[in-house]
């Protein structure tokens, strides 16, 4: 032990060159990782694909993609900026959220987080109210008339003061925390369904369809040519959800988005015959998601050949901290 110490230090210091000391640092913060995740030597499911890419890709990409401002210049520039939601407002200051400079009906959450949202709309029932912080990465629904603006501040300063670990969420720890306001995307005058469209390796594997996010909750699942799947997802299974006219172009902004990504979880909203890309996300559920039966995780796993090695760049990681 007395002699891997030595060498610790060793690689540590100044004295290594910097691209052997980064390596170094990469392994030992993987292997850590891996240790506290319960990453297994040889992962066969999602979750445990998942938990793998969590411990071992450390590329900038990730920070790009986790990062809820600079992900929307990803898909501009990839996409357009047609596929985006209307952006209100940025910054780093609760005090700048204010009713009077933003729509009735509005978006509003934290750059950095997995959660910590609040959208405010006119669709939401009167007697719901926001909690005063602390309240972890929390989603409210609120009606314009029930905001206690002094809270959703509160809130947000709570949240901005959250910065993630690197333990196990080492692109979200790279994040500048910040605030956005977006458009609350609706659809038939309510907040839209979700179309979470799993991709591995560039293709779509599985449309997830959420329904009713802020009230029973259900969750029906397709595949690309809109065959549905007989298993769950955390939640409930849901009705029958009608083909998407816009499936096909659905399929190709995902795949666009993910390629040259391994596993890439592409969030859409389609309300009438617009397209809007939701979030990006690289780590569904963390790796924990319960399937229902258990079978379909090897399943859903099947889809997706870990890398040998991610490729990762000897230059110091880019970030938005560092733009």
């Amino acid at each position: 032990m007395r002699i891997r110490s030595i060498l610790g230090r060793i690689a540590r210091s100044r004295v290594t060159p910097r691209p052997l000391r980064e390596r170094f640092e990469r392994w030992r913060w993987s292997r850590s990782a891996a240790r506290l995740l319960g990453v297994p030597r040889s992962p066969t499911t999602f979750n445990e694909k998942t938990r793998y890419k969590m411990a071992h890709d450390l590329r900038p990409l990730l920070t790009t993609l986790s990062d809820k401002v600079a992900a929307r210049e990803y898909v501009a520039r990839i996409i357009g900026p047609a596929v985006l939601p209307e952006l209100y407002l940025v910054t780093r200051e609760p005090a700048a959220v204010r009713r009077e400079t933003l729509p009735r009906d509005v978006a509003v959450k934290v750059a950095h987080g997995s959660g910590g949202v609040v959208l405010v709309s006119g669709s939401a029932p009167v007697d719901n109210r926001l909690r005063e912080p602390p309240v972890g990465w929390t989603r409210f629904l609120v009606h314009p008339e029930s905001v206690d603006w002094d809270v959703l501040r509160a809130l947000l300063a709570d949240w901005l003061s959250r910065p993630y670990k690197p333990d196990t969420h080492w692109p979200n720890s790279r994040i500048v925390p910040q605030i956005l306001a977006e458009e609350l995307v609706y659809e038939d005058g309510a907040i839209a369904r979700d179309f979470k469209l799993f991709t591995f390796h560039g293709r779509v594997r599985v449309i997830v369809v959420d329904t009713n996010r802020f009230s029973g909750h259900v969750r029906t699942l397709y595949t690309p040519e809109w065959e549905r799947l007989a298993f769950e997802l955390k939640f409930p299974a849901g009705p029958d959800v009608e083909r998407p006219a816009l499936l096909r172009e659905m399929v190709d902004v995902a795949e666009r988005l993910a390629g040259g990504l391994d596993f890439l979880r592409v969030d859409l909203y389609v309300p009438g015959d617009r397209l809007v890309v939701g979030e990006l996300t690289s780590f569904h559920g963390a790796g924990t998601e319960e399937f229902r039966p258990a079978s379909w995780d090897a399943w859903l796993g099947s889809f997706w050949t870990i890398p040998r090695r991610y490729r990762r760049p000897l230059t110091p990681f880019a970030s938005s901290r560092e733009r």
